[in-house]
């Protein structure tokens, strides 16, 4: 799963419209959501959302990046003036307008605001960053997984043998 934050800028609204933003989106979308935040379509899971109650913020648990949920993290970012960030990366939508200076001189990378098509893209590239970079890792501990299992299956020569068979030969 990748996680999305919708950030805050000057022009969103305060967190009672903030949420009734949030709540029209889904509802335009013909999604529901559940009590622990699954955002429900045609009885799949699309996405995961957390609202924070005290603050214009929100979380965003993507398990793929489909047509469908980047449009739908489009629109929560265009209804609620946010910016989107995601893995080192902050993208701005038309409703927010450019990124903020200070992130745009970090470490982050900041394309232009995109249209829905432009975002689409940069949500999949994203999405498929981080699926690449799970695997790569999920592939390394199954290595060391496998070497540590058959070093500890081979059975363990004593010390002093390994070094006079190393000295010797294993004539003696």
């Amino acid at each position: 799963m990748v996680q999305v934050f919708l950030h805050n800028s000057t022009l969103t609204p305060a967190p009672a419209a903030y949420q009734a933003a949030v709540v029209e989106v889904l509802v335009a979308a013909e999604t529901t959501m559940g009590t622990d935040g699954e955002v429900i379509r045609e009885g799949r899971v699309v996405l995961f959302l957390d609202l924070d109650p005290q603050d214009d913020i929100a979380v965003i648990e993507l398990g793929e990046a489909t047509d469908e949920v980047c449009d739908l993290v489009f629109d929560l970012a265009q209804a609620t003036a946010s910016f989107v960030l995601a893995t080192g990366a902050v993208c701005a939508v038309p409703a927010t307008g450019k990124v903020l200076p200070g992130w745009a001189l970090g470490a982050w990378e900041t394309p232009e605001p995109s249209d829905r098509a432009g975002f689409r893209d940069w949500l999949i590239s994203v999405v498929e960053d981080a699926d690449a970079e799970t695997a790569r890792e999920d592939q390394v501990a199954t290595a060391v997984e496998h070497a540590r299992a058959e070093r500890d299956a081979a059975p363990q020569t004593p010390f002093f043998k390994r070094l006079t068979d190393a000295l010797f030969g294993k004539s003696i």
